[in-house]
Formats: structure tokens, C-alpha cells, sequence
């Protein structure tokens, strides 16, 4: 989008953002409530599993990796007392809590329950 000449951002906040654009079912499933902000990481897990992602231990220890073949990656990792999840569609983007692609420093911090 832009207004005049300067390109503007512009966030969608609906149920599929722009950076789902040929996403696997599992990555837009995680997403499939408006956002991904406070959903149970026993849910993402089995969505993601469920649509073929591989699990494994992040390499400092301290959270998951999730990947599929096309790509994607979603990691969900243990900090200061809580869960982060960090998402990246095929195309290397990074997606913010709703999906949409967003910059790097804007997709830390997106909680998610331990249940």
C-alpha cells in the first residue's frame, strides 16, 4: 500500500494474515482463531505434527523447533518464566501474532500457555 509515494505497513488482524499466502494447513491452523497469542502449546504441537512438521530440541536446550519439508519453522521457546513462539513461513519471512509478515524485532514476545 502506499500513501502518496512512501510505502506503508499495512497489518491485517483477520484470521489468515499475508504472510499465509500458501502456508501448509498446519502453520495457518495455528492461526486459525484470529492469532496465535495465548493458545495452548499442547494445541500447536499436535496441529503441527498432525500436518507433518518435525519436532525437535531447539540447540540451546531450551524450547522446540518445529519444520516442515516446504520450509516453515516455528519455534517455541522457554523464557523469563514463560513461552515465546516465533514463526517463519517458506518464504523466510518472520510472521507476527496474527500471521502477517512482519519485522524480525516485531515477532518477539508472542506468549503462548504451557496447557
Amino acid at each position: 500500500m502506499l500513501a502518496g509515494n512512501t510505502p506503508v505497513l499495512v497489518h491485517n488482524t483477520g484470521p489468515c494474515g499475508t504472510g499465509l499466502n500458501n502456508a501448509s494447513a498446519g502453520l495457518r491452523g495455528i492461526f486459525s482463531d484470529g492469532g496465535v497469542r495465548g493458545r495452548s502449546i499442547i494445541d500447536i504441537r499436535s496441529q503441527l505434527l498432525d500436518d507433518g512438521f518435525e519436532q525437535v530440541l531447539a540447540n540451546n536446550g531450551r524450547g522446540y523447533l518445529f519444520r516442515n519439508s516446504a520450509g516453515e519453522e516455528v519455534r517455541i521457546m522457554r523464557r523469563e518464566g514463560g513461552w515465546d513462539i516465533r514463526v517463519r513461513n517458506s518464504h523466510g519471512n518472520y510472521l507476527d501474532e496474527f500471521g502477517n509478515v512482519a519485522n524480525p524485532i516485531d515477532t518477539h514476545n508472542i506468549e503462548v500457555r504451557s496447557r
